[in-house]
């Protein structure tokens, strides 16, 4: 509701629609970070005048892909897409105006352009909104070298890509959680993020941050010093102790 240019005109409708039903009908609502019960409280006000008469409650978010943990790759027999054993950089997310795909991928072009090794590996479906993105991570000349991209990995693969990876992107202008944040971090792995206000209370754990409208030329700045203070091991992860189910225990108690 508050950025529908990210979004289709249809989903802005009915998004809108379903907010109204729920907050005529809802006894409260479960969030997922504070940043989520804030946005949802302004929202309900400015949209529907509701100040008061129902609860709110934050969820504390879990990072385990799988629990038990899943089958380790060299015990799979699958062909690999890509030479993991070389570093990379992952993002993980599906492809649309909000994840800001295409500043990165505009910042390691220029990276690329001076010489730059870093590969980038994106890992998310086609969303809306992202021909010409599509057509120019395809038509990039970096891609299958440097550039992979890849729609259809599922949560064994993306395991391995977590674990692989030398460290998570997240360049969204947008999130309510950012889920692939905390899974970076529970992984052991860096994190170069978007200087948002739902990032920040990870800001301690192994969290570096971009200016929210940097341009291309000082992004690439920015995520060089990153992925150098990365390769040198300068960068401490601390990696998250919250559960799946101590996330499902706060929701019972809630509900």
């Amino acid at each position: 509701m508050e950025k529908p240019e990210w979004f289709s005109t249809n989903t802005v409708i009915r998004y809108k629609a379903w907010l109204g039903i729920l907050a005529g009908l809802a006894d409260g609502f479960l969030c997922n970070s504070k940043q989520t019960e804030e946005d949802l409280k302004r929202n309900l006000d400015k949209e529907f005048g509701l100040k008061d008469g129902y609860s709110t409650v934050v969820l504390p978010m879990g990072h385990k892909i799988s629990d038990p943990p899943l089958i380790p790759s060299d015990t799979r027999s699958q062909p690999a897409r890509f030479d993991a054993r070389a570093p990379f950089f992952l993002m993980v997310g599906t492809l649309e105006p909000r994840k800001g795909h295409g500043d990165m991928l505009a910042a390691f072009s220029r990276l690329w352009a001076d010489g730059a090794p870093e590969r980038l590996v994106l890992v998310g479906r086609t969303g809306w909104q992202v021909d010409g993105l599509h057509q120019a991570i395809l038509n990039h000349p970096e891609h299958g070298r440097k550039l992979f991209w890849f729609d259809d990995v599922d949560d064994a693969e993306l395991f391995d890509l977590y674990e692989n990876c030398s460290g998570g992107i997240i360049a969204s202008y947008g999130e309510g959680f950012g889920l692939p944040l905390v899974e970076f971090l529970g992984h052991g792995k860096p994190v170069f993020a978007r200087d948002l206000a739902v990032f920040r209370p990870h800001a301690k754990m192994g969290v570096n941050y971009f200016p929210v409208d940097a341009n291309d030329t000082l992004l690439a700045t920015y995520l060089q010093s990153w992925m150098n203070d990365v390769n040198a091991n300068r960068i401490m992860v601390t990696r998250p102790d919250t559960s799946w189910k101590t996330s499902a225990q706060v929701l019972i108690s809630a509900v």
